[in-house]
């Protein structure tokens, strides 16, 4: 069964709860993003696993597979795994932070003859 999470403006047109209250859109979800770092990083340690009976010709193909699965990771010439996950964190602490706004304003107006705490974030 899926959810409709769309809302409905006064015009009549469908809108999500971000559009409604002009918040950013809600990023994509990171687990994915980690999942693919996860298995990179086993991919590693996989290619040193028996590393003692390796000769010297196995052990230098098996750093460079390492080396080119830490370049997956790190993004050695273009953005890696992790710089995806980092923006993606930023753009999830944004939408939170659009949110927060909104729900402190929505509040302000329901109670305005109370104030919120200076001190909290």
């Amino acid at each position: 069964m899926s959810i409709d999470t769309s809302l409905i403006s006064e015009s009549g047109v469908k809108l999500t709860s971000e559009q409604l209250h002009e918040v950013c859109e809600q990023p994509p979800e990171t687990c994915p993003l980690i999942d693919t770092v996860v298995q990179t990083v086993k991919k590693c340690m996989d290619e040193l696993r028996g590393y003692e009976r390796m000769d010297e010709d196995q052990m230098r193909e098996a750093l460079d597979n390492i080396e080119t699965h830490l370049s997956f990771i790190i993004g050695y010439k273009n953005n890696g795994e992790l710089e995806l996950v980092r923006e993606n964190v930023k753009a999830i602490r944004q939408w939170g932070q659009e949110w927060k706004q909104t729900a402190k304003s929505y509040y302000r107006e329901m109670h305005p003859n109370q104030t919120l705490d200076p001190n909290l974030s």
